[in-house]
């Protein structure tokens, strides 16, 4: 079954299922990544903003809380604006600021492992999988 808040990518469904105080959070957050990343193009091609709505909107249909959606959607600013690291704490808590964090670290972990295939020509998947695990 085809999810009703991926066909209609409207702003109000990264709210979708969650409290008054909650959906505002939520939609303050999209705000305030409109603002911190106007010019940013990621990987993909896609603007910025249109990225993190879309990770909301995906994170909206797994009924994830308010904080993942939050974290899910400005956990990439950093990236090209590190010092926007500094103001996600104050503005979003201490929980969207562990995630984002925690986030990071993952994707330089992917970073730094992500040549272990190419530097282990030779081992067998498994050697490699252990490795990549390690």
């Amino acid at each position: 079954m085809v999810s009703s808040v991926l066909i209609n990518d409207s702003l109000e469904n990264l709210a979708a299922g969650l409290s008054k105080a909650d959906g505002k959070s939520v939609m303050d957050a999209f705000e305030f990544v409109k603002a911190s990343c106007p010019d940013i193009t990621v990987v993909c091609g896609q603007p910025g903003a249109e990225f993190a709505k879309n990770v909301g909107l995906i994170l909206a249909e797994l009924n994830t809380d308010a904080q993942t959606r939050i974290a899910g959607m400005v956990a990439l600013i950093p990236e090209y604006y590190p010092e926007v690291l500094e103001k996600i704490e104050p503005q979003f808590g201490a929980d969207v600021f562990s995630l984002v964090d925690s986030l990071r670290k993952l994707l330089k972990l992917k970073d730094l492992t992500g040549g272990l295939e190419e530097m282990a020509r030779g081992k067998n998947a498994a050697q490699i999988r252990k490795a990549q695990a390690e």
